[in-house]
């Protein structure tokens, strides 16, 4: 199955099917978590917070009562969306580790 001929109603079933390995209870609550999540996500009330909150920080404030993906979500979110920082590290290592920098005479 090609990844860009797959519809988001595959992704879904993928997405639940892949954690539950064949658990039909853990699929079964898997999907009910979901829906639940879906009904949570589309009140208006919370709309605005989803445009105002990065996304970590909006599964730390409602994302208890999603017991199964709360800490994936967490760990996902965790992760820097670039390496730019690294990047910039490895820049200035290189502005002080350099030849001329290196030698014992002035």
């Amino acid at each position: 199955m090609s990844f860009l001929s797959v519809t988001l109603s595959q992704l879904r079933d993928v997405a639940i099917a892949s954690p539950a390995d064949g658990d039909t209870a853990l699929a079964a609550q898997l999907q009910a978590e979901l829906s639940e999540f879906l009904a949570f996500a589309a009140q208006p009330a919370r709309a605005d917070s989803w445009c105002r909150l990065n996304p970590r920080s909006w599964w730390r404030l409602y994302g208890e009562r999603f017991v199964l993906r709360n800490p994936i979500c967490l760990r996902l979110f965790s992760f820097p969306a670039s390496a730019a920082g690294g990047e910039r590290s490895f820049k200035r290592l290189h502005q002080v580790h350099t030849t001329r920098s290196s030698r014992l005479s002035p």
